[in-house]
C-alpha cells in the first residue's frame, strides 16, 4: 500500500502509540526477538484517526515530532500474530 507523503517526505501516516505498545509487548512477552529485529508486520486497520493539524510549537501535543502546520493521520491497528518476518 502506497501512503501520500508531506513536503518534506516524512508520511502522513503514523501508527498509534497503543498500537506500537502492543507489539513491544508482543516481543518481550511471546517471542525473543526485540522490535527493532522486525522488519515487516501484518496487520487490521481498525481505526484511522485525522486529519489531525499539528499545533504552533510550545501549543500542544506533537508526539510525531512534525513540522508546525501539517496534518496528518494516526492509525490504529491489530497485529495478525502469525505474519512477521525478521
Amino acid at each position: 500500500m502506497m501512503l501520500p507523503a508531506m513536503r518534506n517526505g516524512l508520511p502522513t501516516h503514523w501508527l498509534s502509540p497503543e498500537s506500537v505498545e502492543s507489539l513491544r509487548r508482543w516481543c518481550e512477552d511471546e517471542s525473543s526477538l526485540s522490535l527493532q529485529a522486525i522488519r515487516f508486520v501484518i496487520g487490521r486497520v481498525v481505526h484511522v484517526a485525522g486529519p489531525i493539524t499539528v499545533p504552533a510549537a510550545g501549543a500542544g501535543d506533537n508526539p510525531y515530532n512534525l513540522p508546525v502546520g501539517e496534518q496528518y493521520f494516526v492509525v490504529h491497528a491489530e497485529m495478525m500474530m502469525q505474519h512477521r518476518w525478521i
